[in-house]
């Protein structure tokens, strides 16, 4: 019963916060095995300064992070994440609240509390997600609240499950029901919106095993936005107060997923049929494109060796996009590279990203690369450091009128201790 009550906690988050890992479905931290307990403190200063603090202890977790750059604009960006698992009979609850500050041309501030839970029953999984987000853009306050509930019949050779969520925003209702099938190691699950674009068939084909997930999904209709599924802290946009939604005549998905002890593959490639897309226009602004295609395929790959006391980590990341429409900063190709080295007391890290031609605002911006190393030194549970970004001293134009400010250097210590 425990495994399908793993397999069936399928639904998806907030984004990501910067410099916050991901919280990604269908295996959310506290239905997995949790990681050891431990603190790490970490600060930094020199052209660039910051700070980060990642602690766990039994069942809460805290994470935050303050970092001052000027990579290519002046950038302040906070956040923090506070959560707590609490088990209790036949009932899991997770209370969590994560926030955000960003401030560039404009200030942006994000508290999003939430409340996950999971009740069994001999035969029946109950859970469900409430999920309010309060955003102050420029002093505008911003409200968004979601939810949902799932119903799933554990007592029958094929489990089914019912899962009810609505987003409310604008002072609108815009619900979904989706349908989920669990045979063994294999999942479906058939959706539609409950009002606008109704019916609008979302398909999804998924196969599980502990070292392989392979997943396929057929998208159709409305596609409801909220500031957090569209914020980008990389990019200079003007995100709006009410965002609009997206609307798809169709598009494909497909994930493949290997993992190993010190190997993982991962595979995407996704089609899109858009009716409206929306897309970056004049003083940064978000407006919409019709009747556009899109493709994109993304290649990532980890290895790890070890060698007595060398530790070599390579993390590989390719993507490749086209369209037949002008989509703003979306490159044709993207390489991101970043080995580690670790040779007894020593550390060696080195980076290099290269972005090809893509379109800006009002022109073709043209290929850029950059690259980064820090060197470091352990003793007892410290960590000293130096880092240098943007060794070449590179100064391209990255967005339209922005550029590379150059070459930077910090130097930073950190505290690692496993309690």
């Amino acid at each position: 019963m425990l495994l399908i009550f793993l397999l069936i906690t399928n639904h998806d988050s907030l984004p990501p916060l910067p410099d916050l890992a991901r919280s990604e479905f269908p295996e959310p931290e506290f239905w997995i095995d949790p990681s050891p307990d431990r603190l790490r403190l970490e600060g930094f200063a020199g052209q660039y300064y910051g700070a980060e603090i990642d602690l766990s202890v039994d069942n809460m977790s805290l994470r935050g992070g303050y970092t001052r750059e000027d990579r290519w604009s002046i950038t302040k960006i906070g956040s923090a994440s506070l959560g707590y698992s609490l088990f209790l009979p036949a009932l899991v609850v997770r209370p969590k609240t994560k926030a955000l500050y960003l401030e560039r041309d404009r200030r942006y501030y994000m508290i999003n509390p939430t409340l996950d839970f999971r009740f069994l029953t001999p035969s029946l999984i109950v859970g469900g997600k409430c999920d309010y987000t309060r955003w102050s853009i420029s002093d505008t306050p911003v409200h968004e609240t979601e939810g949902e509930i799932f119903l799933a019949l554990d007592r029958l050779r094929f489990i089914p499950q019912l899962t009810l969520a609505a987003l409310y925003t604008d002072e609108n209702l815009k619900p979904n029901a989706t349908a989920q099938l669990h045979i063994g190691n294999f999942h479906l699950k058939l959706g539609s919106p409950l009002k606008a674009g109704f019916p609008s068939p979302n398909i999804g084909l998924r196969y599980t095993e502990p070292w392989v997930n392979l997943s396929a999904n057929v998208t159709t209709g409305v596609q409801y936005n909220t500031l957090g599924t569209i914020f980008v802290t990389e990019l200079p946009i003007d995100y709006p107060v009410t965002v609009a939604a997206e609307t798809l005549s169709w598009a494909t998905d497909v994930r493949f997923v290997v993992k190993t002890h010190k190997q993982e593959f991962r595979l995407g490639s996704s089609y899109k049929e858009w009716i409206y897309r929306l897309n970056v226009t004049d003083l940064y602004a978000l407006s919409g494109i019709r009747e556009a295609t899109e493709i994109n395929l993304t290649v990532s790959a980890r290895n790890r060796l070890t060698l007595k006391d060398v530790d070599i980590i390579n993390y590989l990341h390719l993507s490749y996009n086209a369209s037949d429409s002008t989509i703003t900063f979306m490159p044709d190709y993207e390489l991101s590279d970043t080995l580690v080295m670790k040779i007894g007391i020593f550390e060696v890290t080195g980076d290099v990203q290269h972005v090809s031609k893509r379109s800006g605002i009002g022109k073709k911006l043209q290929s850029y690369y950059s690259v980064g190393a820090s060197t470091g030194l352990k003793w007892w549970l410290l960590k000293f450091y130096v880092a240098v970004a943007n060794i070449t001293n590179n100064k391209s134009e990255i967005y339209d009128d922005y550029f590379l400010t150059g070459r930077k250097y910090a130097a930073g210590i950190e505290f690692n201790k496993k309690l």
